[in-house]
């Protein structure tokens, strides 16, 4: 099996408010263009577009990588307007037990 030179794994679809422009099917199609094998979704702070994605990318023969770019408060952060300051972590789902982790930690 040979190594794909690049495999993109942060793309934000129009699920990430204000951040991503492009659907899920465009983005399998881009890919598909580009002879892409793989990509990962990675939407902010949720997961709406996992289903669309993982179906667009099958039908254009590119590997769906589910994944979120999740909020992590930082420890020690919040001053006294109740605000604080987060870092932002990707996740990607390996299996379906870190599909079903990730559904909690996004639900939390």
């Amino acid at each position: 099996m040979s190594h794909a030179g690049f495999v993109h794994l942060r793309v934000q679809s129009a699920y990430s408010m204000l951040e991503g422009a492009m659907s899920p099917k465009t983005i399998a199609a881009t890919c598909r263009a580009m002879d892409l094998p793989a990509v990962a979704l990675a939407d902010r702070n949720n997961l709406f577009g996992a289903m669309e994605f993982g179906s667009a990318c099958r039908e254009a023969g590119v590997q769906p990588i589910i994944g979120v770019l999740l909020a992590i408060e930082r420890p020690g952060s919040r001053g006294l307007g109740g605000r604080f300051t987060c870092d932002w972590l990707v996740l990607l789902v390996q299996d379906k037990t870190g599909y079903d982790n990730l559904i909690a930690l996004v639900s939390d």
